[in-house]
């Protein structure tokens, strides 16, 4: 059909009279309403096909609704060069302003204890270990990659045994393989309206090697088992961890948070900001407080060996960057990268504890409850101590608070009185009249108002997308 268009048209331009026009519009009108009628045909499919799976079905819409995670104007975009070395010029303008702190070589230069259990060895796999851990890892492929992530899994079948081996020799020897170590970067915006021709309205994920995945799959079970089993993690340190997630979160924080104005008190929440936590991890300091926990061996000398050593480039527009060497952070893309930087903040709990605050943890999300009794002009010194501490261990564990981002919410504050605000790295923290907690609004009476009337206009805007 798409041919006789095209036939009617060239007879149309070739004569231009009335007739040959007819024919031609009423050609290409019946060829547009066939394409039109297919597309709706073939997504409907689609979205029925997934309409009890909504993982699935909220994929398939956002495939369709989303926005390019860079402009289509690629001339706008800077360039793969351009991007690597914004990356990696930002990471180390910021190590170079955070003064080297004593706590970290005193922290460094804490034995390990003796006592406790420990993990020194990884056990090898078997086959029905390699298919659940190759079911689990999601099909993406790098460019990195010699083959599609897809073919496989579907020739697991023959592959089986030397994936078993690569595996096993790997958790075995302590060595993650070189050639896995490369990261090709995607510059991702930040949000849809941000500028799209300025380097840091992105932010850099990692695309690693699909085996690589796969090995850090089998370590990070190991690693996550060993923590569960020895309450390695705190109970309100969450991300990536089996009954932790965001839910959980924000049930305990608005629980907490409803108990205390029920009770006639009231409530600070600080949602702390973190700058490029994940790209700052320092790995002396990561490896110690890992060994800390217990992990000695083999396994500390397979994360020491995974951390090291790595590389990345930028890849955007078809074009590549030069290679850049990685010496600090985890990389974001990575399996094991959440469980490697909840080790890393795992201290800081116990810290905000100390002065009778709660913390509650999600990745780089951290989140400080301060409860009060009755209705005070003015929070305890006790608030403002632990703020300070807080900024020294950060400071001391290569971490750069960023006290502009960072929210305050008071509830149950006394209305129409001046209160002593907080101050966090020398600058004054200002209430806010609602607070994004991992991506939902809170407001001071925890009406969720705010919250109800965001995710409708949401809703509205991609039901208006989808028609």
């Amino acid at each position: 059909m798409k041919r006789e268009k095209r036939r009617l048209e060239v007879v149309w331009r070739e004569c231009r009279d009335e007739e040959s026009e007819s024919a031609y519009k009423k050609s290409r009108e019946s060829y547009e309403q066939i394409i039109t009628e297919a597309k709706k045909s073939y997504y409907a499919s689609l979205i029925a096909s997934a309409i009890s799976h909504p993982a699935q079905l909220f994929k398939i819409i956002r495939s369709l609704t989303k926005v390019p995670s860079v402009p289509n104007n690629n001339d706008l975009a800077p360039s793969a060069e351009v991007f690597q070395s914004y990356f990696a010029d930002k990471i180390s303008l910021l190590r170079r302003e955070l003064p080297a702190a004593m706590d970290t070589v005193t922290e460094l230069e804490t034995p390990w204890p003796l006592a406790g259990p420990t993990l020194d060895r990884f056990t090898p796999l078997d086959a029905e270990a390699v298919d659940r851990i190759m079911t689990a890892t999601r099909p993406t492929t790098c460019s990195l990659d010699p083959c599609p992530s897809w073919l496989i899994k579907s020739c697991l079948e023959g592959l089986r045994e030397p994936l078993l081996n690569i595996i096993n020799s790997s958790l075995e020897q302590g060595v993650f393989p070189e050639g896995l170590k490369e990261a090709s970067v995607s510059p991702l915006l930040k949000k849809p309206d941000l500028d799209g021709s300025v380097p840091s309205s992105y932010r850099p994920v990692s695309n690693l090697p699909f085996l690589g995945k796969v090995v850090e799959r089998a370590a990070a079970e190991k690693l996550q088992q060993f923590l569960n089993d020895t309450a390695g993690l705190g109970p309100f340190q969450s991300g990536f961890r089996k009954g932790h997630g965001t839910e959980t979160v924000l049930v305990a924080i608005t629980d907490q948070l409803r108990c205390q104005r029920d009770q006639g008190g009231s409530a600070l929440l600080v949602l702390l900001d973190l700058t490029a936590a994940f790209d700052m991890v320092d790995h002396n300091l990561l490896t110690h407080r890992l060994a800390m926990t217990g992990v000695r061996g083999i396994p500390l000398k397979w994360v020491s060996s995974f951390l090291q050593n790595r590389g990345q480039r930028v890849v955007r527009g078809g074009l590549v960057s030069a290679w850049s060497p990685l010496t600090c952070g985890v990389p974001q893309g990575a399996i094991l990268s959440p469980l490697l930087f909840n080790i890393y903040m795992r201290p800081l709990a116990r810290l905000v504890r100390s002065f009778g605050l709660e913390c509650h943890q999600y990745a780089d999300d951290t989140q400080l409850i301060l409860r009060m009794e009755g209705r005070p002009d003015s929070v305890p010194d006790s608030f403002h101590q632990c703020l300070e501490a807080v900024t020294g261990w950060l400071r001391a564990s290569r971490l750069r608070v960023n006290p502009a981002k960072t929210e305050i919410l008071w509830l149950g504050r006394p209305g129409g009185r001046e209160i002593q605000l907080p101050t966090l790295d020398g600058e004054t923290l200002r209430p806010s009249s609602s607070v994004k907690s991992l991506g939902v609004l809170l407001d001071p009476l925890l009406t969720m108002e705010a919250e109800v009337s965001a995710v409708s206009r949401s809703a509205f805007f991609h039901l208006r997308q989808a028609r």
